[in-house]
């Protein structure tokens, strides 16, 4: 990692150990947890969070994605 980082890194164990136990990537199963972790993002950027009533945007982009799924991994393939 310290070949590549910006600066160096001298607790990536410990790092890695906290981003493993976060177990984040679940959270993007589920629109609540996705809104959550967006919001979490807009937070740390000082952006507003994304309203409630939005949610459903996250509904529609999720079927759009699934019915795409396979073209969107080729093109990255």
């Amino acid at each position: 990692m310290n070949a590549i980082a910006s600066r160096p890194i001298d607790d990536l164990a410990r790092f890695m150990d906290k981003y493993l136990s976060s177990r984040f990537l679940f959270d993007y199963l589920t629109d609540d947890g996705l809104m959550h972790r967006m919001n979490g993002i807009l937070q740390r950027v000082t952006l507003e969070p994304i309203p409630e009533a939005c949610q459903w945007i996250l509904r529609e982009a999720r079927g759009i994605v699934y019915a795409r799924r396979l073209e969107l991994l080729q093109a990255v393939g």
